[in-house]
């Protein structure tokens, strides 16, 4: 595991230390199973579990993370989720009419205090984004169709359009996701990257089957894309600052014991929740 994650300590879920370092924050990267019973704990609605356990899930994981940061103000938040669809489109929270009935995006921000973020993952990145100093947060979806139409560039400069976020002051971290060590894409995704990307070349690791009566390798058809180097690279694009870009997650399709893997696990499986928020502030 990349050592700037650690885990809480009901081993519920992650969090990352930059984003720990300020109290005013609440965030977490929820995992595959309850620690205290082994069992899967789902948190999206995809029909992995029953519609009613999932809630019950979302509640037990608000809880903890409430519990965890010795703070009662559970009461006064709201879960903001997304019915996410693979596009660029990003909500701004505070514009919702009811911001607790999901609406269709992949990408949701926020500086109204109590409204906490919520990306679903199970391979694809959840991208949290802190500008400390406007007290704006950010919450992101993005797989390879994501990437390519630049989601979290767009949420960058939604923050900066809508609050006045400076990217120079703000961190990015990248959550547990699948890792190009077990990414295979087609020649589709190739070429789609290759004719957006001045740098696609630099996201894919090529790979050839060798046909041992002809001893060459065949014709190119596979390889693996990097996806957090791709968040990175954006991210940099935007204005935000190399040490404050943290793009360096745990591989979701190497553990499936720790996270749920679309890939790794067929297609079967539940969701992982990624969660930041700004606290409300104390009465």
């Amino acid at each position: 595991m990349a050592t700037h994650f650690q885990i809480s300590p009901d081993g519920a879920f992650l969090y990352h230390h930059s984003l720990s370092a300020y109290k005013e924050i609440i965030h977490g990267f929820a995992l595959r199973k309850n620690p205290a019973t082994g069992l899967e704990v789902s948190y999206g609605l995809n029909g992995y579990q029953p519609h009613s356990q999932v809630l019950e899930n979302r509640h037990n994981l608000m809880a903890t993370f409430f519990s965890l940061n010795a703070t009662d103000k559970g009461k006064e938040t709201c879960l903001v989720t997304l019915n996410q669809i693979h596009s660029d489109e990003i909500v701004v929270a505070e514009d919702l009419a009811s911001p607790e009935q999901p609406v269709v995006g992949d990408g949701l921000l926020t500086r109204r205090p109590g409204l906490l973020l919520a990306i679903q993952t199970a391979d694809c990145m959840p991208i949290l984004i802190l500008d400390p100093k406007g007290g704006t947060v950010a919450a992101v979806h993005a797989g390879w169709r994501g990437t390519l139409k630049r989601i979290v560039e767009k949420a960058i400069r939604r923050m900066q359009n809508r609050f006045g976020s400076d990217p120079e002051q703000c961190i990015a971290v990248v959550g547990p996701s699948i890792r190009n060590c077990c990414y295979s894409v087609g020649a589709e995704v190739f070429s789609a990257y290759e004719g957006e990307f001045s740098h696609a070349s630099s996201l894919f690791t090529p790979f050839s089957e060798a046909v041992s009566n002809l001893q060459k390798p065949i014709a190119q058809k596979k390889w693996f894309l990097d996806l957090p180097s791709a968040c990175k690279q954006q991210l940099l694009e935007c204005g935000l600052e190399g040490a404050k870009i943290f793009a360096d997650p745990p591989c979701t399709a190497c553990d499936t014991q720790r996270f749920f893997s679309h890939r790794a696990d067929a297609g079967q499986c539940g969701r992982m929740m990624a969660v930041i928020g700004v606290l409300p502030a104390s009465s």
